[in-house]
C-alpha cells in the first residue's frame, strides 16, 4: 500500500475551506450592512421624534404670534376709537383743532378710564413682531426636520427592501432583530466548521509527520537488517569453508606422529 506523505497529505480539503471562509466572510458583511440599517433605524425614529417637538414648538409659537396680533390689534382699534377723546385733552382755547380747525372748543370727548397709550400700542406691536419672529423660526427648524425625515424615510425604504425585501418600515424593526440573532448564529456555527476544518488539517499534518517518521525508521531498520543478513551469510559462507577444510584436508601422518612422541 502506498502511502502519500508528500505536502497534499496535510490539507484536509482546500476548497470546503475556502468555501467556509467566503462563506463567513459574506455573513460578516451582511452583519456589519445590518448594523448600519438598525442605526439608520435609530436616527431615524430619533429625527421623527425631533420633528414631533419642533412641530409642538411651532404650533406654540404660531398660538403665541396669534394672540399677541389679536391684542395688539385690539389696543390699536381701541387707540384708534379713543383718538378723539385724546385729541381734545390736548386742545387748548383759541388753538385751532387738528380736525376741524376750530379755535374754540365747548364741549370735549372725555377719555376712556381705559383708553389704551401710544406706549401701549407700540409694546403690544413689539411683542407682537416678536412672536411672529419666533413663530417663523420655529417654522423653518419643523421645515427643514420634515425635509430630513423625508430624506431619512426614502434612503430606510430602499435599505430595507435590499436587506430584508419589501416588507414596510412597520415591520422592519421586528425583522432585523431576527435576522440579526439568525446571522449571529449562522456566524458561530461557521466559526465553529472552521475551526474544526483547521483542527482536521492539524491532526493530518501531524498523521503524516509521524507516517513519514515511522517509514523513515522502518527503512533504516531495513538497511540495519540488510546488512546483518549480509554479515551473517558472510560469516556462514567462512565457517562452511573452514569446516570443509577440515573434513576433505586430512592431517599427514607425520604430524600425527610428530604429535605422539
Amino acid at each position: 500500500v502506498c502511502i502519500n506523505t508528500g505536502p497534499e497529505a496535510a490539507k484536509s480539503n482546500p476548497a470546503e475551506k475556502e468555501k467556509l471562509l467566503a462563506k463567513l466572510d459574506s455573513l460578516y458583511k451582511k452583519r456589519e450592512e445590518l448594523k448600519l440599517f438598525q442605526a439608520a433605524q435609530n436616527r431615524f425614529e430619533s429625527d421623527k421624534a425631533k420633528l414631533l417637538t419642533l412641530q409642538k414648538a411651532y404650533l406654540e409659537a404660531s398660538e403665541a404670534a396669534a394672540k399677541t396680533g389679536a391684542a395688539y390689534e385690539n389696543l390699536s382699534k381701541a387707540f384708534l376709537d379713543e383718538q378723539a377723546g385724546i385729541i381734545a385733552s390736548a386742545l387748548k382755547e383759541d388753538e385751532p383743532c387738528p380736525v376741524c380747525g376750530s379755535k374754540h372748543h365747548p364741549l370735549l370727548a372725555e377719555l376712556s378710564h381705559n383708553a389704551p397709550t401710544q406706549a401701549d400700542v407700540n409694546s403690544a406691536r413689539k411683542a407682537n413682531e416678536a412672536a411672529r419672529q419666533k413663530a417663523e423660526e420655529a417654522s423653518t427648524k419643523a421645515n427643514a426636520q420634515r425635509g430630513l425625515v423625508a430624506a431619512g424615510e426614502e434612503n430606510l425604504i430602499k435599505s430595507c427592501r435590499a436587506l430584508l425585501g419589501d416588507i414596510g418600515l412597520d415591520r422592519a424593526k421586528e425583522e432585523s432583530e431576527t435576522l440579526a440573532n439568525d446571522l449571529a448564529a449562522y456566524i458561530r456555527s461557521t466559526e465553529q466548521d472552521i475551526a474544526a476544518a483547521e483542527q482536521k488539517e492539524q491532526r493530518k499534518a501531524q498523521l503524516a509527520k509521524l507516517i513519514l517518521t515511522k517509514e523513515q525508521s522502518l527503512s533504516e531498520a531495513e538497511q540495519k537488517l540488510s546488512g546483518e543478513k549480509e554479515r551473517l551469510a558472510a560469516l556462514s559462507a567462512a565457517s562452511i569453508y573452514a569446516l570443509g577444510g577440515l573434513i576433505f584436508c586430512p592431517t599427514p601422518a607425520s604430524s600425527i606422529f610428530e604429535r605422539n612422541s
